[in-house]
């Protein structure tokens, strides 16, 4: 039986597929099981047993068998249960942060390095700040006529308005004296319908008067000559128009519509005179030849007038109420007694002018509060600095910003340029306002009496004053022959009633020896009243006109016989606060006088209050006292840096310097007073480390400072507050 080489067949199952090896395998297998079975059948008899053999070789080790079939895929089992999720794991501990390292010292300031080339010029910056008005200088040559305003002349109350001179209600108007309804119109005495009807050709100009003696008020008198000249025309017509005889004699008229007439020659008219044309003069002229008819009579010409209704009182009550230009001019100025005074005058306008002297100032002075256009206009204090106070309403209060100031036995200052003074034992509690104004204001002051003095010995006084610089009175020429009075108005209030006081007073070369005590009274407590009072001008004693004290204007609280004076005179050579016999405030603790609207102005006339911008009025504060700390912050040591001064301190030298130049020129060099940011101190404070250094104030004048800083303790930013004082 040929031998199966079963290594080549492994060898070629090896390289066959899998299913194909499986075949083989099987078919193999079948074959040497046939071929085993064939040998059986055929074994012959079985011999005796030999001898046991030696044990055989080791035989050769078998092949290795060929790999099994590989069985089919199972199924897909079914998918497992997924395992819960595991717990988070906790957070490890965040790291300790390292520790900062320490700043290192400001370097050595370098040295200052050579100036640069200039830049190009920048472009131009915005517009400043309206400097602060100057003083009012000596005026100039009239200029000419202005422009038509709204309010003066033109307007509606004005000559030209509608209830002016040629407005509806005027004498040239709708309803004035040549107006439709007036003494020429169509339907007046000399109009169509009129008793004169048509009136007649228009006589020639006069000549024109002489200028009068305020220029400020020429063009008042240009409208005044043209009304009572128009006035002459129409009261002369209306006599004329009464003559109604009917038998002229020969050569003489029957006066109607006449315009020239020669006065001087009609100075006695009587019943039954007459007048002739005299052509070479050009006017009619009483006749001397006598003649029936055609006269003119005292009686007549009164009747005239009464007839028409032009008299004075037709005149005032037929006036709007609103004209007060026209009813000061025409009802309480042009009265005339009767015709006769009329014909004894050359024109009415002098009869009106020379009887009722109605000369430019008293018209001015007649002028009725109302009418304030052309109150205005012939005003002396029209344009410039009216108000000579400053800070008149109290709204300014740099040092203690409405906070409470007490005064005792000192003076000092509680607003902006008002100085409480009190030499007695009695304690005066000043604060800012702002609670019940009168109206139109919206701050005062308040005296409030902290402890009393209803004792008082001769030295003792109480008194707020303001006083006002030399600069800004010189125009008021105290102390000269030509010195000009002026009008003190202010609002005031008190817990009490009665008779109050103050003075007007100097200190030439800070000597008190001119005094003007005035006296008002106040009627109802705790009730707000404005007080008016005209000072007569002083042309004796010696007044300032530089930046030192010129006038000192002061009101009066409490104070003893020997500081107190006699009412409405002029007095020296000792100075007085107030008149004797007024009441003291100070006798009774609680007791209150309040004050806001002071004004003091040239002239006769006190006008409505002079009311500046914020920033006009904080600035002019500021010549006198000024600050580094916010104007609604009191300065105080221990504040905020809000404001504040600056400078870098230097390692090397241990001092440094400060330049603090001032919001405006100051009066004089001001007395600096610095304020630390550490309270109760004036020392520089560093502003990073704490650091200080003493404060010394050098170089002051009236534009700027210098600030020092000496004996630094340490290399810092260092801060500091400061306040300059100018006051007089």
């Amino acid at each position: 039986m040929k031998e199966l080489d079963s290594a080549k067949l492994l060898s070629a199952s090896l390289k066959l597929s899998e299913s194909r090896t499986t075949e083989l395998v099987d078919k193999l297998r079948r074959e040497l099981t046939a071929k085993f079975d064939n040998m059986q059948s055929v074994k012959g008899v079985d011999g005796p047993q030999g001898p046991t053999g030696r044990q055989g070789d080791r035989g050769e080790r078998g092949f290795i068998g060929g790999t099994g079939a590989r069985g089919e895929r199972g199924e897909k089992g079914d998918q497992g249960i997924q395992g819960a999720t595991g717990e988070q794991g906790i957070q490890g501990v965040t790291g300790e942060q390292g520790i900062q390292g320490a700043t290192g010292e400001q370097g050595i300031q370098g040295a200052t390095g050579e100036q640069g080339i200039q830049g190009a010029t920048g472009e131009r910056g915005e517009k400043g700040d309206q400097g602060i008005q100057g003083a009012e200088g000596p005026m100039g040559p009239r200029g000419e006529r202005g422009l038509k305003g709204d309010a003066g002349i033109n307007g509606k109350n004005g000559i030209d308005g509608k209830d002016g001179i040629n407005g509806k209600n005027g004498i040239d108007g709708k309803d004035g004296i040549n107006g439709k309804n007036g003494i020429d119109g169509k339907d007046g005495i000399n109009g169509k319908n009129g008793i004169d009807g048509k009136v007649g050709p228009r006589g020639p100009r006069g000549d024109k008067g002489d200028p009068g003696s305020d220029a400020n008020v020429a063009p008042l008198e240009k409208k005044f000559d043209q009304l009572t000249k128009t006035v002459d025309t129409k009261l002369s017509k209306i006599a004329y128009s009464a003559a109604m005889g009917t038998s002229a004699g020969s050569g003489e008229v029957n006066l109607r519509n006449l315009d020239d007439v020669d006065y001087n020659s009609v100075s006695s008219p009587t019943d039954g005179h007459s007048l002739v044309y005299n052509e070479t003069l050009g006017k009619w002229q009483a006749n001397s030849g006598g003649g029936g008819g055609g006269g003119i009579s005292t009686s007549t010409f009164n009747s005239a007038l009464a007839n028409t209704n032009l008299s004075i009182t037709n005149v005032k009550s037929n006036l709007t109420s609103t004209n007060t230009a026209l009813r000061t001019l025409i009802a309480d100025r042009l009265q005339v007694a009767n015709a006769a005074t009329i014909y004894q005058t050359k024109s009415i306008e002098r009869a009106a002018l020379a009887n009722t002297n109605a000369s430019i100032s008293n018209v001015k002075t007649g002028l009725t509060s109302t009418n304030t256009a052309l109150r205005t206009l012939i005003s002396d204090n029209t344009f410039g600095y009216k108000n000579r106070i400053i800070n008149g309403d109290m709204r300014i209060d740099q040092r203690n910003a409405g906070a409470t100031k007490q005064i005792t036995a000192t003076n000092d200052y509680t607003t902006d340029r008002w100085r409480a003074i009190a030499t007695g034992a009695g304690r005066m509690d000043f604060a800012r306002s702002t609670s019940t104004p009168p109206t139109g204001f919206s701050h005062f002051l308040r005296m409030t009496v902290g402890v009393a003095d209803n004792s008082l010995t001769s030295t003792d006084e109480y008194f707020i004053s303001q006083r006002i610089e030399g600069f800004n009175i010189a125009d008021l020429l105290f102390g000269s022959a030509s010195a000009k009075a002026v009008t003190l108005s202010f609002w005031v209030r008190s817990s009490l009633t009665g008779a109050f006081s103050g003075a007007l007073r100097n200190a030439a070369g800070g000597a008190l020896n001119r005094s003007y005590p005035f006296s008002y009274t106040i009627s109802a407590a705790s009730t707000w009243e404005q007080k008016t009072v005209t000072l007569t001008a002083d042309t004796s004693g010696t007044w300032t006109t530089d930046a030192s004290i010129g006038v000192e204007v002061c009101f009066c609280v409490g104070a003893a016989t020997g500081q107190l004076g006699t009412a409405n005179a002029w007095t020296g050579p000792t100075a007085v606060s107030g008149v004797t016999g007024t009441t003291n405030v100070m006798a009774t603790v609680s007791n209150t006088f309040d004050l806001t609207g002071v004004q003091l102005e040239k002239g006769t006339v006190a006008t409505g209050f002079d009311v500046r911008s914020h920033q006009q009025e904080l600035a002019l504060c500021q010549r006198y006292f000024c600050k580094t700390f916010p104007v609604g912050t009191a300065p105080v040591t221990g504040a905020s840096s809000i404001g504040c001064l600056s400078q870098n301190g230097r390692e090397l030298l241990l001092s440094f310097t400060k330049d603090w130049r001032f919001p405006v020129t100051m009066r004089a060099s001001p007395t600096v007073t610095t304020y630390s940011l550490d309270a109760g101190q004036t020392y520089w404070k560093g502003y990073m480390l704490g650091s200080t250094a003493t404060s010394n104030v050098t170089n002051s004048g009236d534009l700027a400072c210098l600030l020092t800083g000496t004996n630094q303790n340490g290399l810092d930013l260092f801060i500091i507050h400061a306040t300059a004082a100018a006051e007089l």
